[in-house]
């Protein structure tokens, strides 16, 4: 190979190298910048519907691979701070605290967030399904119930969560030897959607699961 030649290849990869080299800087602050437009659209989203599901698990998973939770704890905490009277705040707060393992601060966060919104359904559910995880039984029967009856009031709820509602609370039901209300619960699933198999379908697989044979 000539000495042009090879001077011309060298030439060609130094190029390019410090091409990379001066772009890098520019797309990472691009790919910064599409992450906190990205970020601020999530926030958005759960501020007017402070639902746990996928929006909130990716907005999570944003702040676990960038900033850090401590600093969403600190966002949310300086948030609801600044609107103590905006209960969907409190609903994320006791998302947030939950998922961390915090219980006695996110229980906080949820009650709050029912004597802020006292009418709203899902605060209760919150609420409702935390005592649950937590073995509370007798705490939890009340808040589902309620949560429950004022679902039945919206009609924006999705069956899907309809459903939810009603297995939590039958299942809280059965775990206080309170069979025949929780078979009302359970049973409440099929009666939401009687053409829906599938709910008939996962009702039998409760009764199954609690060993109620006769029932599935």
């Amino acid at each position: 190979m000539s000495i042009s030649k090879r001077n011309l290849i060298a030439s060609t990869v130094l190029f390019f190298l410090l091409s990379a080299f001066l772009l890098t800087p520019a797309i990472f602050a691009q790919d910064e910048n599409n992450d906190t437009k990205v970020i601020e659209r999530y926030k958005v989203m759960l501020k007017r519907k402070p639902r746990e599901g996928s929006s909130f698990d990716r907005l999570y998973q944003f702040y676990l691979e960038g900033d850090g939770l401590t600093a969403m704890v600190s966002d949310y905490e300086a948030e609801a701070n600044a609107n103590p009277k905006d209960a969907n705040m409190q609903l994320l707060l006791g998302h947030i605290y939950k998922r961390l393992g915090n219980d006695t601060d996110a229980l906080a966060a949820y009650q709050r967030a029912v004597e802020l919104a006292p009418n709203d359904y899902y605060a209760y559910f919150a609420l409702g399904q935390l005592y649950v995880a937590l073995r509370k039984h007798e705490e939890a029967i009340p808040q589902l119930t309620k949560a429950a009856t004022l679902s039945a009031q919206v009609k924006s709820v999705s069956p899907e969560e309809l459903t939810t509602i009603y297995k939590t609370l039958g299942n809280a039901f059965f775990s206080r030897d309170r069979l025949d209300d929780a078979i009302k619960a359970w049973n409440k699933i099929s009666e939401l959607d009687p053409q829906n198999i599938f709910a008939r379908i996962e009702l039998a697989d409760l009764y199954r699961e609690k060993e109620l044979y006769k029932q599935a």
